[in-house]
């Protein structure tokens, strides 16, 4: 077995890095080409459905704000820090 120096990855730990990142992107990818296909109008869903997942877009992007002003909130608390 590969001795792993600090700093680096034996390869199985890349590949195997590597693929759990290409299925998060996937799981990531997959609704929101959904969410696009129903807007245009590429899939036709009933009018309940299109709803939910027009809200649960809304809640998805509320969610990413929030996030991200979490972030930039923290960002802030460590320059004050120092």
């Amino acid at each position: 077995m590969a001795e792993v120096v600090k700093g680096k990855h034996s390869v199985w730990e890349t590949l195997i890095r590597t693929s759990w990142a290409i299925v998060k992107l996937i799981f990531l990818l997959f609704p929101l080409l959904l969410v696009y296909l129903v807007i245009t109008g590429r899939i036709s869903v009933g009018e309940p459905y299109r709803t939910i997942i027009l809200m649960s877009l809304v809640f998805l992007i509320g969610g990413l704000v929030g996030a991200l002003l979490l972030m930039i909130a923290k960002i802030i608390e460590l320059l004050l820090r120092h």
